[in-house]
C-alpha cells in the first residue's frame, strides 16, 4: 500500500522503521560502530557512526531473541521460535510451521495437487515422507533452519 505524503512517495509496511510505530524497539536495533571516522580528510565522505539493523528477524535467526516462556501450568509449550505441526486425517496428511506469535508461516499438504499427482495414496508412509521433504525445502528457502516438534501434543482439530 502506498500513499503520497508531502510530495514524496512513501511505501507503508509493518516493518518500516521511518514510521513511529509503537514497539519500534522490537523492530530494529542501533549500535555505535567503533573505529569509523565521521568524515575523511577531504570532507568528501560522511559515514554514520551508527549501524541500524532493520531486519526484524535478525536476532531470532542468530538465536539471541527472547523466547516467550509461558506459565508452568500451561499445557502447551511456548518456548520456541517455530513449531512443526503434523495433522493426519483419514484421507490426507498436512504439515505446517507456526511462529511463536501464532501465525502460520509455511504449509505443505497432500491436498495440494502438485504434490498429490506424484503419490499413489495421499495418506500412507510415502506421502508422509514426501510431505516432510517438501516442507524441509520450503523451510530452507525461507531461512528457517530450526524447528520445535512437541510429540506429546495431540493433533489440533
Amino acid at each position: 500500500m502506498a500513499a503520497l505524503l508531502g510530495g514524496k512517495f512513501r511505501v507503508f509496511s509493518r516493518w518500516n522503521a521511518q514510521l513511529k510505530l509503537p514497539g519500534e524497539r522490537h523492530i530494529s536495533s542501533e549500535i555505535p560502530v567503533p573505529g569509523l571516522p565521521e568524515q575523511d580528510k577531504d570532507n568528501r565522505l560522511a559515514v554514520s557512526g551508527r549501524y541500524r539493523n532493520r531486519n526484524p528477524r535478525n536476532f531470532e535467526l542468530l538465536g539471541m531473541a527472547k523466547k516467550p516462556r509461558g506459565f508452568v501450568t500451561s499445557p502447551n509449550r511456548v518456548d520456541y521460535y517455530h513449531r512443526l505441526n503434523i495433522v493426519i486425517s483419514n484421507r490426507h496428511i498436512s504439515a505446517y510451521v507456526n511462529h511463536n506469535n501464532g501465525f502460520k508461516v509455511l504449509e505443505s499438504s497432500t491436498r495440494e495437487f502438485s504434490i498429490a499427482k506424484h503419490l499413489y495414496k495421499t495418506y500412507d508412509v510415502a506421502a508422509a515422507y514426501n510431505i516432510g521433504r517438501v516442507l524441509a525445502d520450503r523451510c530452507k528457502d525461507t531461512g528457517i533452519y530450526r524447528l520445535m516438534w512437541d510429540n506429546k501434543r495431540k493433533n489440533p482439530k
